[in-house]
């Protein structure tokens, strides 16, 4: 009898870490995976992994926040309710953002070394 349920226990345990690991993936996969950076005064469209610090990176509506960084030009609104659960989006000018989608008028931020806006 005990036997029986220590086994159902651990069914049920590799059942629910199962589902997180797969809630995990999904997350991550919401992540961009490019951002646009002011280059030559040109805006070009780069890999996240080869923003470098100083990089002024451009945000449109309804893209996700790419990289931590510093607003230096522009505001709007962005939607934190995966990270805060909170339902309304949040009016933003210099504070950490990054993944989270945003609305209104296109901004741009400028990425620190330190990962800090």
């Amino acid at each position: 009898m005990i036997v029986s349920l220590i086994l159902l226990g651990r069914y049920f345990e590799a059942k629910a870490k199962g589902r997180t690991s797969g809630a995990i993936q999904h997350l991550v996969g919401m992540q961009a995976k490019t951002a646009r950076v002011q280059k030559d005064g040109k805006i070009i469209e780069i890999p996240v992994e080869n923003v470098t610090a100083q990089m002024i990176v451009e945000i449109r509506p309804g893209e996700r926040v790419p990289i931590d960084g510093e607003v230096v030009d522009g505001h709007s609104y962005i939607d934190e309710s995966m990270i805060t659960g909170e339902p309304v989006p949040v009016k933003k000018t210099s504070r950490r953002s990054s993944g989270r989608r945003y609305y209104q008028s296109k901004w741009h931020r400028e990425y620190s070394s330190h990962g800090h806006w």
